[in-house]
């Protein structure tokens, strides 16, 4: 519906399943297995159902052995397994398989259930369940019951890995507490039995206790207690096939540091040693389990391609040696997961989803298939009906802007905009004497066809549209394996017909405009060829190819039908070419600049609008000092004669006239010299015309007033009248419009610009009376970039604002805000269709007059769906889905784009089979019960590619009726188990992050009190806290509200009550409490010579980090760490290394100030150091090959990913998954002493091997970092190598800025006063004065009485 422009980028990012998701990665390609196997012929079944030769029905994985018993016999096992995302017991007796046995369900979860882990009692089953918004560890009875929750940490991963020696400790793997994005630990928890001695009853889980590990995907203890076993990149799957990167899997051994443990912290191990010897052996090993005290046993491949159950021995002096040869127990290359009991008694299931068991003891010969009769609820494979919302996939409009279709789940509707039923239009069924025409199928199109007829897959259509006469749907469905069209009538007495285009011609369908005036086709398929199809006969012609990927897009048909302009797309830009369908001739119109692209056709003849970057306007970018283009394209007008009106000659005509006329396009003179009167009466012929359509317009105008005031009054229409009345309207334009001509002489030099400020646009559509809509983008922030909500701003998702622009008066009209994200208008341009999206799904559609401003309406009035509102209702689509039908269309589908799109034809390869793979996948298919299931068979077929990026998410997973909307809060602080003394739980540490963030920063750090360290949480929200009550489990459903906390002061022991809000996740405040404790640590270290910054990965927010650090972490000399640890990839890479390689040419020496650098932030130091390990991927390794090649630095670290291929695009499966897979491969340029100027790819199934290697030992990472004390102990190096020429360049600059220090020592103490009285008003300084008068005056009455006193005591005297 919709092409980008300027967006075409492609991405290196590493495409991994997510965590909870990992199980469902790679395994090798099907081998065959003699009897075990169906012949391929057979491979496809027709039945959803258990067929009678011992097809158990379910795809069974995860298997689990319980521990024996003495009452067990020896052929005797309890078996819990997962199947259809649920928990499964079996007894199974080796000696006894004739009779099928029924499983026994254990579970009934709402989300999918995880790596169940038999207690060593053999009690209850400890499995992992996504639950709410988290994954979390619950556990059942194994004979059935109650399921308790045990967990309730709120992570986005966590698995079981083993109990301890004596039962009374479960470890386990999570991400909570997690620092960076791929961190994970190993924790302890603790259980509480009520009988002790048999241990029967369900145990109480206590607080569990973070070991600091690091990343484990196994860990175990072995039968006494003495040594304990450490897994990393251990996992059951591999990437992909023929696995060699820097994850295949590394095996730790430690001893127990406390032989006699006493008290409740237990056995601690320390001095883990790596078993290096495995690498001289395998490519990969994967679930170690210890098989005694001394002897372990894992799956593996050999180096020479034996890959089974291996086991080897452990020498108790010599740890990190093999006291012997490793020896093959089990060969069988199709085991996908597997349990040991120590008897030697061992059960597997295998990629296709059977369950088998064997001896350990006897070796291969005891293998046997476990048969038993399924009889599980099959719950997700029932049909069941979902609506619209979040499903539509593609929508149009009839042309007269009557009706409309939508794709939902692939299924075609269509509707009266406001009235009427959904009409659905089912695809063809193909023929029963239909054969394949070619029998060496070379493109596997039979294969693909004969699998649609047998599996009776649901087929998808992607595209339906109107024909000119709007009697027709032409539709775009693979009914017949492959892309084919369909032509349906609206009449249904008519049948409809599929036009049977070979695939070799079709290819698949990208992109279908039909003719307004013809029964024509306009076609743009996946090899970028344009086609245009005869929709009577079926009859194709090629009209152009493009030689770059997705090399044409945007056609567009002229009114009379006769020109298809499009977008196409060259080496350098692209440009707008106009194809003549009469001759098949083709033209390029424009000449770019950056490029040219969005074209549409005035419906009256004279104009091409089109959207073009072609003025540049650099803005200043406010953090790096630089110009950036945030703003590049505009609309521009192409004339298509030269006689035709310059648009910014504005029209001179009276005042109220509304009329356009070809006369008045011309201008107030003629222009050509040669024009006779029979051109004048022409003229005056089209004036009248004009005219004369004004008044039907304004008949017509009248005529739907009424019928609007009649339908508001509800009063109904009279049908007939209705359709007489169209029937009218339709002769009048009958007559076929006047065909477009083209003077192609000069024609790219006639492009204008119109009066449009630059900026994001898409979507331009013309309409009548020389206007046009156009959609375009604000330039705003996409909010917070964070870990947790760092997705790309995609003018797509956010939409934006339509506006309209009126060619004669060049004036432009806001006729929707915001929220656009795509318009249709219909084919007679009078009708206009509006979508409105909201996280890349249609939330609204509505229609209104085009170029019209709708009305305000009530938004909240959802009810309110009329004509006057214009809002399209589509709760009248319902789409029955078939579930395990529609998995067999997209596993095609899947199997067919990456046919066409892979960079590398993989039909063509000769060390694996594709179309074996698609045989081996719809083998499965029968056992296939949950939407979880079948990516386990998805990810496995693609894994045989052998490649990295090749990947599938999960759309609708089936399970939106289960779905609970409760979430974690947290408070961003770690606690200590319950304290019995102190009564509750003492904070061990206080997560900080960024104080200013509400976000950002932690709940308890930002509380009322002041919350310190070594405090007790004794109550959340008055309830208060126990050992079973744990703050997590208080904290459930508290996400972003408030919440009270009673917390005991440790220094004064006053108990005090404080409020707080709980943040939805944590991860983002820990990430920056973690970066700024290693940017300390570096500082310190390096005596402030080494500088530090983390990219988590190679796209928006990487970049933020990086602009974030680099300016202060690269001052003074600096040599900079660079940790790409963890940094899954993406597309950023060569904006960071126009950094890193730059270098300083002179530097700006003011008089006062620091010295300026020339060009700004170029890099001083001495040289660099990235930090890598098997996390980083894709984009990011990269880099490090970049550090290596280009001489930036050093690399320090493990061997990386090995998975550096380009993904251009996705593409979106009919239940909303997406598929990505390397569509461009990435050849380096490696400077080999032997091969010269040599183009090829090292990294892909490789990694980066860095200049100094570290692995990681397991130990406390957030104590410890052996490799970030490599990388700064590298970084010192650098600086005693090379210091001279940078510190001499940068010595002459700096004494010159500097001036005298004053010596502030001696300074006399100021004698400011700090406080002074505000000086009096006037009123108050005359009151003042009046006092002073009149005690002047009391003092002058007072000496004068004195005076005379004293006369007369003188006389006294004399007398």
């Amino acid at each position: 519906m919709r092409a980008a422009r300027f967006q075409d980028v492609s991405t290196f990012s590493r495409v991994s399943p997510s965590k909870c998701c990992q199980t469902n990665a790679r395994r090798r390609r099907r081998r065959e297995r003699g009897s075990r196997l169906r012949d391929s012929d057979n491979a496809i079944e027709a039945t959803n159902d258990a067929n009678e030769d011992g097809d158990d029905g379910a795809f069974v994985q995860q298997p689990q052995v319980a521990p024996s018993t003495s009452a067990s016999g020896e052929n005797e096992m309890t078996i819990v397994f997962v199947a259809e995302d649920e928990l499964y017991s079996i007894f199974v007796n080796a000696n006894d398989q004739k009779q099928k046995i029924r499983p026994h369900r254990l579970t009934t979860a709402t989300g999918e259930c995880f790596s169940p882990l038999i207690s060593k009692c053999g009690t209850f089953v400890v499995f992992a369940a996504i639950e709410y918004y988290a994954m979390e560890l619950f556990l059942v009875p194994t004979e059935g019951g109650a399921v308790k929750q045990i967990t309730y940490m709120g992570a986005d991963f966590i698995r079981p890995l083993s109990f301890s020696d004596d039962g009374s400790e479960l470890f386990f793997a999570s991400s909570s507490q997690q620092q960076t994005p791929d961190e994970t630990d190993v924790y302890t928890l603790r259980l509480d039995y009520k009988n002790q001695e048999k241990k029967s009853d369900m145990p109480i889980a206590m607080h569990p206790k973070k070991l600091n590990l690091g990343p484990a995907t196994a860990f175990e203890v072995n039968v006494d207690g003495t040594l304990a076993l450490f897994g990393r990149n251990t996992q059951a799957t591999r990437p992909w096939r023929k696995y060699g990167g820097g994850a295949s899997g590394d095996i730790w051994i430690a001893k127990n540091s406390c032989p006699n443990p006493q008290g409740k912290d237990g056995k601690t191990y320390t001095d883990f040693k790596r078993v290096d010897a495995l690498d001289d052996f395998f490519t990969f090993v994967s679930q170690p389990k210890w098989l005694d005290n001394s002897a372990m046993v894992f799956l593996a491949e050999s180096k020479q391609g034996e890959r089974g159950l291996w086991s080897f021995s452990v020498a108790d002096n010599a740890q990190n040696e093999l006291s012997r040869q490793p020896t093959l127990l089990v060969k069988d290359a199709n085991i996908q997961s597997y349990s040991i009991e120590p008897s030697g008694k061992c059960t597997y299931a295998s990629r296709c989803g059977h369950l088998y068991t064997a001896d350990l003891k006897k070796g291969s010969d005891s293998i046997q298939q476990v048969a038993f009769k399924w009889t599980g609820p099959r719950k997700q494979l029932e049909q069941r009906y979902v609506t619209s919302e979040h499903y539509v996939q593609d929508w149009d409009i009839d042309p007269a802007g009557r009706f409309m279709t939508t794709i939902v789940r692939g299924e075609v509707n269509s509707f009266g905009l406001w009235d009427g039923p959904a009409l659905k239009y089912a695809p063809i069924k193909p023929r029963k004497d239909e054969k394949e025409e070619n029998s060496e199928d070379p493109m596997g199109s039979a294969l693909c066809a004969k699998i649609m007829r047998e599996s009776n897959a649901q087929a998808r259509s992607r595209f339906a549209r109107f024909t000119y006469d709007a009697e027709r749907l032409v539709i775009v469905s693979d009914q017949t394996g492959e892309d084919d069209i369909e032509v349906h009538w609206e009449d249904n007495r008519r049948m409809p017909k599929r036009l049977n285009i070979p695939p070799q011609t079709l290819g698949r369908v990208e992109e279908m405009v039909l003719s307004p005036e013809a029964p024509l086709a306009c076609v743009v398929n996946h090899r970028a060829e344009l086609l245009v199809i005869d929709i009577n006969t079926g009859e194709t012609k090629l009209a152009d190819k493009s030689l770059e990927d997705r090399g044409m897009y945007q056609c567009s048909w002229s009114p009379c039908g006769n020109w298809i302009a499009y977008t196409f797309r060259r080496r350098d830009a692209e440009v707008i070419k106009i194809l003549d369908v009469r001759t098949g001739a083709t033209q390029t119109v424009t000449k770019p600049i950056l490029g040219d692209s969005c074209a549409s056709w005035d419906p009256d003849g004279r104009y091409l609008f089109f959207l073009s970057a072609r003025e540049l306007q650099p803005q200043y970018d406010a953090l790096l000092q630089g110009m950036s283009f945030p703003h590049l394209e505009t609309v521009y007008c192409l004339r298509l004669r030269k006689n035709v009106r310059d648009p910014h000659l504005k029209e001179i005509r009276p005042v109220g006239d509304e009329s356009y006329t070809e006369s008045l396009a011309l201008g107030d003179a003629d222009l050509d010299d040669d024009k006779n009167e029979n051109d004048e009466e022409d003229g005056k012929d089209k004036k009248e015309e004009g005219e004369e359509e004004k008044e039907e317009d304004k008949g017509m105008k009248s005529k739907s007033k009424e019928r609007r005031d009649k339908d508001v009054n509800g009063d109904d229409e009279d049908d007939e009248e209705e359709e007489e009345e169209e029937e009218e309207e339709d002769a009048l334009h009958d007559k076929p419009p006047n065909p477009i001509e083209i003077d192609f002489d000069g024609i790219a030099e006639r492009a204008v610009a119109l009066p449009l400020p630059l900026g994001r646009y898409s979507d331009l559509v013309a309409i009548r009376h020389d206007r046009f809509m156009v959609v375009k983008y604000p330039t705003i922030s996409s909010g917070e970039v964070n870990l947790t909500s760092s997705e790309d701003d995609l003018d797509q998702e956010r939409g934006g604002s339509l506006i309209s622009f009126d060619v004669r008066d060049l004036s432009a009209q806001v006729l929707v805000s915001s929220g656009v994200t795509d318009v249709h208008v219909s084919m007679n341009k009078k009708i206009m269709v509006l979508e409105k999206s909201e996280k890349g799904y249609t939330s609204e559609l509505t229609a209104y007059k085009a170029g019209s401003k709708p009305e305000d309406e009530d938004s909240d009035d959802l009810l309110y769906r009329t004509r006057k509102s214009g809002t399209i209702s589509l709760d009248r689509v319902r789409v029955l889905v078939r579930p395990k039908d529609e998995w067999a269309q997209m596993l095609l589908e899947i199997w067919r784009r990456v046919r066409d799109d892979l960079f590398i034809d993989p039909l063509s390869r000769e060390d694996f089979d594709w179309k074996e793979a698609l045989r081996t996948a719809v083998s499965t298919l029968p056992r296939i019960n949950t939407r979880a299931e079948f990516a386990v068979v998805v990810s496995d077929m693609l894994s045989e590619l052998g490649f990295s990026h090749a990947h599938v998410s999960i759309g609708d997973d089936g399970r939106a009726e289960l779905d609970r909307d409760h979430q974690p809060g947290f408070l961003g602080a770690n606690f200590s188990e319950w304290d019995d003394s102190l009564g509750g739980y003492e904070i061990q540490s206080i997560v900080k992050g960024d104080p200013w963030s509400s976000q950002n920063s932690g709940s308890l750090y930002r509380a009322s009190a002041d919350i310190q360290v070594g405090d007790v949480l004794g109550a959340i929200n008055r309830v208060r806290l126990t050992p079973e009550k744990t703050p997590g489990m208080l904290l459930y459903e508290t996400a972003g509200r408030e919440v009270l906390l009673s917390v005991l002061k440790k220094d004064s022991g006053d108990l005090v009550a404080t409020r707080t809000r709980a943040l939805s996740q944590e991860l983002d405040p820990r990430y920056r409490d973690c970066i700024n404790k290693r940017t300390e640590y570096v500082h310190k270290t390096s005596d402030d010579k080494v500088g530090y910054l983390h990219l988590s990965d190679m796209e928006r927010l990487g970049f933020s980090q990086f602009w974030r650090s680099y300016q202060t972490e690269s001052i003074n000399q600096r040599v900079l760490i660079i940790d790409l640890r963890g940094n899954g990839g993406g597309n950023i890479s060569a904006l960071l290394l126009q950094t890193l390689t730059q270098r300083a040419l002179a530097m700006d020496v003011p008089r006062r100030g620091s010295p300026l650098i020339y060009p700004p932030r170029s890099p001083l130091s001495v040289g660099m150091v990235a930090l890598v390990d098997e996390n980083t991927g894709s984009d990011a390794e990269l880099a490090a090959h970049a550090f290596q090649k280009l001489g930036i630095g050093s690399v320090v670290g493990e061997r990386t990913w090995g998975g550096l291929l380009a993904v251009s695009r996705s593409d979106v499966l009919n239940d909303g998954s997406v598929l990505s897979m390397p569509t461009q491969n990435v050849c380096l340029q490696d400077d080999d002493e032997n091969e010269h100027n040599n183009l090829t790819n090292s990294v892909e199934n490789t990694g980066v091997i860095p200049d100094v290697e570290v692995k990681r030992a397991p130990g406390n990472m957030n104590e410890v970092d052996e490799q970030l004390d490599a990388a700064i102990r590298e970084a010192l190096r650098l600086i005693g190598e090379n210091s001279s020429s940078s510190s001499n360049f940068f010595g002459k600059a700096v004494p010159a800025a500097k001036e005298q220090e004053v010596s502030m020592s001696n300074t006399s103490p100021w004698a400011f006063k700090t406080f002074a009285k505000f000086p009096p008003t006037l009123a108050e300084e005359l009151k003042k004065k009046v006092k002073a008068l009149e005690k002047t005056s009391d003092d002058s009455v007072d000496e004068n009485d004195k005076k005379t006193t004293d006369t007369k005591e003188k006389k006294k005297k004399k007398k």
